[in-house]
């Protein structure tokens, strides 16, 4: 069986996020060819080829569907693998993410999240499962987003967090990755291209961290998540 990994993003942010999160997966073990790039926001869609030499696929389209972009860029064209492991842009994975990874596709599942929900959509899909779910996936492609609406879109996306892990009543989610609580602590080392304070949760069953933006603070000023 074969993982690969698609990320999502956004054309405003790719530049500067995706070569953090890219690299860390090569140094993880992760093969240039098992990483797809899906870029949302853009005027038309584009298939950007690596070079002879070797790299990964990008593909920038002219939809921007936030977490699932680059879902429904596989199962809109067919881009096959085994399963797909779903990650945005805002994370970043340690050594051991490729070992910690394959340990739960022994018995074949449909899907297993990242964690319990809400669990941002991150998770392992099977390319078979992603297909039988193309109909509602493609509702959820967003394709006139604008400054003046996307908080519109914002909001859409957050009611349908989970939707193909937790939420899909006839084929359960059965498995997380990481059952126990993660580790959260506010950074500060501006990699992502934000003004926005978040706070980075480390997931240690995967060797997974992801920033975080939507959190509030105490009286203290320390870091309360609130998703």
């Amino acid at each position: 069986m074969r993982i690969n990994i698609c990320i999502s993003t956004v054309k405003h942010y790719a530049k500067k996020t995706i070569p953090v999160l890219y690299t860390s997966l090569l140094r993880a073990g992760i093969a240039p060819n098992e990483i797809l790039v899906v870029e949302g926001g853009h005027d038309k869609r584009r298939l950007i080829l690596p070079p002879p030499s070797g790299g990964s696929i990008t593909i920038q389209t002219n939809h921007n569907s936030f977490d699932f972009t680059s879902l429904i860029e596989i199962v809109e064209h067919n881009i096959q693998s085994d399963y797909w492991f779903l990650l945005h842009d805002t994370c970043r994975v340690g050594p051991n993410f490729k070992k910690l990874l394959y340990k739960k596709i022994k018995n074949n599942p449909d899907k297993v999240a990242l964690t319990y929900h809400p669990s941002m959509n991150i998770g392992l899909y099977k390319y078979d499962y992603l297909l039988s779910h193309k109909k509602r996936l493609l509702q959820s492609k967003y394709t006139n987003v604008t400054p003046d609406n996307i908080k519109h879109y914002k909001d859409r996306a957050a009611a349908e967090e989970d939707l193909f892990l937790w939420k899909v009543k006839e084929s359960p989610c059965k498995d997380v990755y990481c059952k126990k609580p993660r580790v959260t602590q506010l950074v500060d080392d501006g990699w992502y291209p934000s003004t926005t304070q978040r706070i980075q949760e480390y997931f240690p069953q995967l060797d997974l961290y992801k920033l975080k933006a939507n959190w509030g603070q105490n009286s203290k000023g320390k870091g309360i998540v609130t998703v």
